[in-house]
């Protein structure tokens, strides 16, 4: 509501020999306030800031009359009183001056008027003076009698003091002791007076002239010191020698003060504070906040029903200098000034290190809500704050669109699991705090923040980044001087709907902006401006301008229409509607208008906008229809009191929602309810269909279309409801009430279901309260969110050559946050058993993304209250059952007890079942990741066996899952059981041979990192780096459980690759560090081999998003090319394939990757082949010795007009990235099949060429016969597999044929080759063995396919052993 900005300005006064101030006090109107020293008296003007008048009384006067003391302004603002030390009464008038003062600082104000400050009496007061008040005139509390005087000096009577009567609280020491008034305070709408003693004790005088007897006594009370009565509210603060201050709510039918709220400032909140006692207190003119200060130190301001909105105490040593933090800066006197807008303080230090304030005034500086002084339905939906010349605006519909609210598993997810037995805990206050902060700062940033100004000239709007969340700036809007000079301060803010148009209106006129542009329009006649002045707020109905005003011109009341597209001129009002007296409040419903006058009548009206020809600028013509008037006088003890009215659509009783039988207006019903806050009191007015349902007639006319209100609560700052419909119905039909320090409290409908009977008016609503940790500003219906603000302070270097206040204050800024309720409400619902309606609630609710955070914090707040608690009347088991019924109960629990003490376990899981069930429920669901954080509840409670095994589980389910970075964390965390536990019983050495055991080397991508140099060497990159051993076959030896974790990891690699899942088998390996070019060379020859080339062929494609080839015919249809120009293209392509420009290329690219091998065949491939060796285009032709160069120029061309159409329509680059890795790697470990099925898919011709290259330089250095053996077999293998391919192409893509048959070529004459070493090499023993076999092989060989058929080139390369190729 009030929020302080920046640093507060200091006022030095110059030319005076003032001495140091005793007093400050403004007038009523606060546009002078005055200054008292010992000897003088100044008077100030408000705006602009000028020394306007000065009394200085001579030595004779001060000898004879005393010092000044105390002093007090008349209502008027006209007249002074100083009460001096010899109990004299000094009397002074104030006049307009004929000349002229210069305005020293801002020349846009030009001249201000001087006043004459006169000294007109004198009245000596008999008796002892114990304190000086005002009641309609100054008034004298002496021992015995309040005196009151009239201005003109004359006596009017005294008042004695009643005697303490009928209090029984007194003993009989204090009974006998004299009691007297040392403090008093007089406000006329309370009628009374509020009077402390010097036994401690407070009281309030109701109409001490007619009730000259009874005192209504503060109860509780103990040092009472100060008072000060806020009329608006009927409230009394008394401010107590303990540095407490109580206030009482004032209930004048049984003449009786209640305890309402206590302010102090927490221990937890300011440790190791020592305020000392209340020194004074302030309401603001409004009474919507209090200010405090302590004869210590410090300053405090509240709301009026007990919210801390800023406090000076800082205990943050970044914030302020080391000595201030124990600096006593005492506050003595203070006044508001501008409706609320600057606080003006004296203080004093009493450090030696503190600067001098002998002299200075301050001036804290504040903004507040423009619900404050306007609560329209359109500034409820918005954040709109004010100051005195600015406006900061957030359109509500955007304060959360702007801000990301991922969904709770991204919000939170999974930790990293570990195994000690105690693992990180958060902060459980921070974790049941419902708090999404979105923290916007208003203030300057630190990049453009000068020293040398004011905080004047704060205009921008911060954020203050936290948890990266996304934010939105306030909208800040300064006021155009040329309006804000002569009508200063604002005094009214209205934002339209939509947020798009803002209008204000100060001391006269009104001025409007755009919010995009900022153009702002004001009068341009400013005789028509200063002629009005706008009472009762401002409101937009669709886009106009609703302006309440008085017109002085004919000094009547008026209601005008300004439209917003036209300029702000008389003769454009689209409507006047005049009404009997002054305005005191207006307010919106869609197409209703209510009126407050001050003769306390409540006026409806129901506005249409008639678009016949003829209309106004605004678009049409207004027609506007009144209903009858409502007195309200027997609800409003004083028009003051009502703080704010508004229609609602919120429904008192089910026969209110039956729109027919509802009194209408142009056609629209009536609102259902009219909702007023009379002094924090509610009262809910609903619409009266009863009678006219009884009746069966029309209503009358005269028949006041309301009932007589019923009071709903007390203690109510604000009031929000919803305008329009939302998607719960139960929020929209609810009633927010802001109750200050008792948090926030919601009025909410229980709407019976199909099955039951018509419940009776009291069980319809429920009153739910729930606690609040910031100032709410808005209410979200959709969205189930408070947001509001809270005060903080910022840190600001500052230097010596800054002012005093910048050394002195902390910089404060204000916080914007986001707070959630939804959870607060289904609490309380399910402690009254209401379980239907709180199911309705929450499963309205259930789409929002911060849901399950919702439920999270209701059962972590349950949980904490009852486990050390226990009460009888547990409320947990409701919880859990109602959790139950969403499909985030898992995953609530899970958080729950992981964000919750490791000693409150026991009590939750004997609730919810053990952690084990919880764990294998989890499993059941798939919810892989809430089983993961139930494996760290158990692992912290049960025994690492259990632990180990129900990890086993987990992991295997993760690695189904393809959950690759849970995979990982599993794996983590068995391998640290193994390690923390007691040493295991190390394996046998002959262990499986294809396992393998944990590898340091790391594979964080699935992308290039080779490099070659100039000299065309290979380097090889992190992903080809397999250090150390990889079987645990050698002197190392694994634990037994490292061994069956890589038992798991290989039998799901396997799994993986006979299945034809490469991408996730490269994901796997990446991930969870698998030596997967070690596993592939041990199961080259097992799992490792394609005994399906087409189904693994499509499977490729498949995972990797890769385009299948395609024919002629779809490639020039995907390229916007028709059938017939096939033939070009074809030539275009094949002349492209004779380029010289690629063949070199292509030389290069197989020159380094058929480089020297090393003494280990396979080993050496990880060197000869990387992605980055095997990253030549597929267009590329080849050298000189490839088939696929050269002399066939028929395969040449298809295969160039082929790479034409795979450079259009071919993958993603990460795509082609991760097909040439597991390409390079499946030949690094012997997986021919594999990589020729690899380079088929990529159809690159360079690495085709390669693969055979690098497979006739294995078969050479192969000496062993079985090697040789499988080798055959797996080249037979790989030609069965192309000739299906070619089976496939010649009916689906006849256009891949001739590529397909040049790789059959080529490996056709590696499988003679292969078979011819393979006889040569054998002894003549095993040479007769091995003839069937040769001769089958011939025979199968003349079996393949007739269109594939070996050349005369296949033939000369195996010759020169350079063609063929032995695979082991």
């Amino acid at each position: 509501m009030y929020f302080s900005v920046g640093w507060p300005d200091v006022l030095r006064p110059k030319d005076t020999d003032a001495g140091e101030p005793l007093f400050i006090k403004s007038c009523d109107s606060q546009s002078l306030f005055a200054v008292l020293t010992a000897r003088s008296l100044y008077i100030w003007t408000s705006k602009p800031r000028v020394l306007a008048a000065v009394y200085t009384r001579c030595d004779a006067s001060v000898t004879e009359h005393g010092l000044n003391c105390n002093m007090l302004w008349s209502a008027a603002g006209d007249r002074l009183a100083v009460l001096t030390s010899q109990n004299r009464l000094l009397f002074f008038n104030i006049e307009q001056g004929g000349n002229d003062v210069a305005f020293p600082a801002d020349p846009n104000h030009g001249a201000v008027s001087s006043l004459s400050l006169t000294h007109t009496n004198l009245v000596p007061v008999p008796g002892e003076i114990t304190c000086l008040g005002r009641i309609d005139g100054p008034c004298v509390v002496t021992r015995t009698e309040i005196r009151r005087y009239k201005w003109n000096a004359s006596f009017m009577y005294g008042l004695k003091i009643p005697s303490p009567g009928r209090r029984d609280s007194l003993d009989g020491d204090e009974a006998a002791q004299e009691r007297y008034v040392v403090a008093m305070d007089f406000h006329p709408l309370m009628r009374g007076i509020g009077l402390v003693f010097n036994t401690g004790e407070a009281a309030f005088w109701l109409n001490p002239a007619k009730n000259k007897t009874v005192l209504a006594w503060a109860s509780g009370i103990e040092g009472a010191c100060h008072v000060a009565l806020n009329g608006k509210f009927k409230l009394m603060a008394v401010g107590t020698k303990c540095g407490k201050c109580q206030v009482y709510t004032l209930e004048e039918e049984v003449n009786k003060l209640q305890l309402s709220h206590t302010l102090f400032l927490a221990s937890t909140d300011y440790p190791n504070l020592h305020l000392g006692a209340s020194k004074c207190m302030a309401w603001s003119p409004d009474g919507f906040v209090l200010a405090m200060t302590w004869e210590g130190f410090g300053l405090a301001v509240w709301s009026c029903f007990g919210s801390l909105l800023y406090a000076s105490v800082c205990n943050d040593h970044k914030l302020l200098p080391s000595w201030q933090l124990h600096c006593k800066l005492e506050i003595y006197s203070m006044t508001w000034l501008a409706n609320g807008f600057q606080l003006l303080f004296l203080a004093q230090s009493t450090h030696e290190n503190a600067p001098k304030t002998d002299g200075s005034i301050f001036q804290m500086k504040f903004v507040k809500s423009a619900l404050t002084s306007n609560p329209c339905f359109s500034n409820q939906k918005h954040l709109v704050l004010h100051g005195d010349k600015q406006i900061f605006l957030q359109p509500g519909e955007s304060i959360l669109r702007t801000r990301v609210m991922p969904p709770l598993s991204s919000v939170a997810s999974h930790a990293s699991i570990t195994s000690s037995s105690s693992f990180e805990q958060p902060d459980a206050a921070k974790s049941s705090e419902l708090h999404f902060p979105v923290n916007l700062v208003i203030g300057p940033s630190s990049q453009r923040l000068s020293m040398s100004c004011p905080p004047d000239n704060l205009r921008g709007a911060d954020i203050a980044p936290q948890q990266q969340s996304s934010q939105q700036p306030w909208h800040t809007l300064q006021v155009p001087e040329k309006y804000i000079n002569s009508n200063w301060p604002l005094r009214y803010v209205a934002v339209s709907d939509s947020a798009r148009h803002i209008a204000v209106a100060g001391m006269h006129g009104i001025a409007h902006c755009t919010v995009a542009t900022q153009r702002w329009k004001v009068f341009g006649n400013v005789s028509q401006e200063s002629n009005i002045t706008v009472c009762g707020g401002l409101a937009w109905w669709r886009d106009m301008i609703v302006v309440p005003c008085h017109n002085f011109a004919d000094e009547s009341d008026e209601i005008r229409f300004y439209p917003q597209s036209s300029n702000l001129d008389n003769s454009n009002v689209a409507l006047t509607l005049r009404v009997p007296c002054e305005i005191h409040l207006i307010n919106l419903l869609d197409d209703c208008l209510t009126v407050v006058t001050v003769d306390k009548k409540l006026h409806l009206f129901g506005l249409r906008l008639d678009r016949a020809p003829g209309a106004t600028a605004s678009g049409g013509m207004i027609i506007l229809h009144s209903m009858p008037e409502l007195s309200l006088a027997p609800y409003l003890p004083h028009i003051d009191h009502l703080i704010a009215l508004f229609p609602s659509e919120m429904a008192m009783e089910a026969s209110s929602d039956d729109v027919s039988a509802a009194p209408t207006v142009l056609g629209r019903a009536l609102p259902k309810s009219l909702v007023a806050n009379v002094a924090g009191r509610v009262l809910v007015l609903s619409r009266d269909v009863v009678s006219r349902q009884k009746g069966g007639m029309p209503m009358a006319a005269t028949v006041t279309p309301y009932c007589r209100p019923v009071a709903l609560a007390s203690s109510v700052e604000m009031v929000w409801s919803a305008a329009h419909s939302s998607s719960c119905r139960y929020l929209q039909q609810a009633l927010w009430l802001g109750c200050g320090a008792s948090g926030m409290k919601v009025w909410l409908p229980l709407f019976p279901s199909g099955d039951d009977p018509q419940p009776s008016f009291l069980s319809k609503r429920v009153m739910l309260t729930f606690p609040l940790r910031i100032y709410p500003l808005a209410i979200c219906f959709e969205d189930a969110v408070v947001i509001g603000t809270a005060q903080s302070f910022k840190e600001i270097s500052v230097n010596s050559s800054c002012s005093p206040s910048s050394q002195l204050f902390p910089f404060a800024t204000m916080e914007r946050s986001v707070q959630i309720y939804l959870h607060h409400i289904l609490r309380s619902l399910l402690r009254r058993n209401a379980v239907v309606h709180c199911e309705e609630i929450a499963q309205s609710c259930s789409s929002l993304p911060y849901f399950a955070h919702v439920l999270e914090l209701m059962l972590h707040e349950v949980l904490e209250e009852e486990a050390v608690k226990r009460p009888h009347d547990a409320l947990l088991p409701a919880i859990i059952d109602f959790l139950k019924l969403f499909p985030q109960y898992l995953e609530v629990v899970g958080r729950c007890a992981r964000k919750t003490e490791v000693a409150l376990w026991r009590h939750l899981f004997a609730n919810v079942g053990s952690p084990e069930e919880l764990f294998a429920e989890c499993l059941g669901h798939n919810q892989l990741e809430m089983a993961a954080s139930y494996l760290i509840i158990i692992q912290s409670i049960e025994a690492p066996k259990v632990s180990r095994q129900h990890a086993t589980r987990l992991l295997n389910s993760s690695l189904e899952q393809r959950l690759w970075p849970l995979a990982k964390d599993l794996v983590r965390f068995l391998r640290t059981i193994a390690a923390s536990s007691e040493p295991a019983t190390p394996t046998t050495p002959h262990a499986p041979p294809s396992l393998s055991s944990p590898t340091s080397a790391q594979h964080p991508h699935l992308t290039r990192t080779s490099s070659t140099d100039s000299s065309g060497a290979t380097g090889q990159g992190e992903d080809m780096n397999f250090v150390g051993p990889v079987f645990t076959t050698g002197d190392i030896q694994s634990s037994r459980e490292e061994y069956f974790i890589d038992v798991i990891l290989a039998r799901h690699a396997r799994k993986m690759l006979a299945d034809g899942n490469l991408r996730d088998l490269g994901s796997f390996s990446a991930y969870l560090e698998f030596p997967l070019k070690s596993w592939l060379t041990k199961e080259r020859h097992r799992v490792c081999k394609v005994e399906n080339f087409m189904a693994c062929f499509q499977m490729i494609h498949t995972d990797f998003d890769w385009p299948l080839p395609i024919s002629p015919m779809e490639f020039c249809l995907a390229r916007g090319v028709s059938a017939l120009d096939g033939s070009s293209t074809r030539d275009t392509s094949r002349n492209a394939s004779s380029s010289s420009a690629e063949a070199p290329a292509a030389s290069r690219s197989a020159a380094v990757l058929s480089a020297a091998l090393d003494t280990q065949p396979w080993a050496s491939l990880t060197s000869l082949i990387s992605p980055h060796n095997l990253s030549a285009p597929s267009s590329a032709a080849g050298d000189g010795n490839s088939e696929f160069g050269g002399e066939d120029d028929s395969f040449c061309v298809e295969e160039s007009s082929l790479s034409v159409m795979t450079d259009t329509l071919r993958g993603s680059h990460q795509s082609e990235s991760e097909l040439r890795y597991l390409m390079s790697l499946m030949l690094s470990a012997g997986c021919f099949d594999w990589s020729v099925l690899l380079a088929t898919v990529l159809r690159d011709s360079a690495s085709i060429h390669t693969i055979l290259r690098v497979a006739r330089e294995v078969s050479v250095n192969l000496t062993d016969a079985d090697e040789k053996r499988e080798a055959l077999v797996m080249a037979d293998r790989i030609m069965d597999g192309l000739s299906s391919l070619a089976k496939w192409a010649a009916t689906r893509c006849e256009h891949f044929s001739p590529f397909l048959e040049g790789v059959m070529r080529e490996w056709q004459a590696i499988v003679q080759l292969q078979a011819m070493y393979q006889i040569s090499e054998e002894s003549p023993s095993s040479t007769s063995d091995a003839q069937p076999g040769t001769a089958s092989q011939s025979q199968e060989s003349d079996a393949r396919p007739t269109n594939v058929s070996v050349g005369s080139r296949g033939s000369s390369t195996s010759s020169d052993g350079s063609g063929g190729c032995v695979i082991s």
